[in-house]
């Protein structure tokens, strides 16, 4: 796995059956690693939930993984739940897939490139237009760049 990461709290699917409704519903494809933890640690949290927003220049963090898989209404919604709730405040083409407990979200960018979107941050205590923070090229960039927030290296080492 990408970064040695550890993955707890997820759930394995049983098939692909969910990946591509979800694919099918947004009319996107999700990146081939994406799809591998997803198969194995549907909802998951990575050890090294932190990361960098490069254009704020701020530190980060995944609270968990939106499920594709069935959930109990009374949990953190699926993607294409919030992927359908955020329709009206995302731009098209932005799908969340992390969250970080605080209403903001982890999000790949199918807009520039729909074969290997860009990973984003929304944070919604920005107005809009200045909402949607770069953090990396493509998903396996991002999960090379996931950190341990307790690990002492500070941000401006990074």
């Amino acid at each position: 796995m990408k970064n040695n990461l550890i993955w707890t709290n997820g759930t394995p699917l049983t098939d692909d059956t969910y990946i591509e409704q979800t694919e099918k519903e947004l009319g996107i494809i999700f990146p081939n690693s994406f799809k591998e933890i997803v198969r194995k640690y549907d909802g998951g949290i990575p050890n090294k939930p932190a990361f960098v927003c490069i254009d704020y220049r701020s530190h980060k963090i995944i609270g968990a993984f939106y499920h594709l898989g069935y959930m109990n209404p009374e949990e953190i919604g699926s993607v294409s739940d919030i992927s359908s709730i955020s329709g009206e405040i995302l731009p098209s083409g932005v799908i969340p897939f992390a969250e970080d407990g605080g209403g903001n979200a982890t999000c790949f960018d199918y807009r520039k490139n729909p074969e290997n979107p860009e990973i984003v941050y929304y944070y919604h205590e920005h107005p809009a237009g200045k909402d949607i923070l770069f953090v990396a090229h493509n998903f396996d960039e991002f999960l090379e760049m996931l950190f341990d927030n307790d690990d002492g290296v500070p941000l401006s080492e990074r």
